[in-house]
């Protein structure tokens, strides 16, 4: 028999649970998305595996920022939003962007111009796009979305 809550997710899995990244730059997370669920109302795009896990951050500054996953130990999705209800976000994130040296997706990084004061609400899933065995090629499984989740919430490098 399996104890009560041996199963149980991340604290953030939910987005009414959001983790609070503060408000000073440069915000960095690792955490796993391990037995992470998709909540009704969730749109990280048609590839994503349902193992969604959330966090909120505040503008410290009127500024371009930059949220990345590209670190992350499986393919992400990523999104960055404006709202407080689930059903009610508007994305705001900017795909696709600039791939950093990491970025095996150009939706694990957006570019946006934050505003002071303004709380952002930012997801990560795992990204289930995956191309079968070519002719003659090996079979490939599918990617499982789940492992260990690297965030990254900085100022942007502006173009000089």
């Amino acid at each position: 028999m399996i104890a009560p809550g041996a199963l149980a997710g991340p604290e953030n899995d939910s987005f009414s649970a959001r983790a609070n990244l503060g408000d000073t730059l440069p915000a960095d997370v690792a955490e796993s998305n391990d037995d992470a669920t998709q909540q009704s109302g969730e749109w990280f795009g048609k590839d994503a595996t349902g193992h969604s896990i959330w966090w909120e951050w505040t503008s410290p500054a009127t500024e371009m920022v930059t949220v990345s996953s590209c670190e992350s130990s499986f393919p992400t999705l990523l999104g960055v939003y404006e709202g407080t209800e689930l059903g009610h976000l508007h994305r705001i994130g900017v795909a696709p962007t600039r791939l950093g040296p990491g970025c095996r997706s150009p939706y694990a990084e957006y570019d946006f111009y934050a505003e002071a004061g303004t709380t952002y609400a930012i997801g990560v899933d795992g990204n289930g796009f995956y191309e079968p065995g070519r002719r003659g090629g090996p079979l490939v499984e599918p990617p499982s979305g789940e492992g260990r989740v690297i965030l990254r919430v900085e100022p942007s490098a502006l173009p000089g």
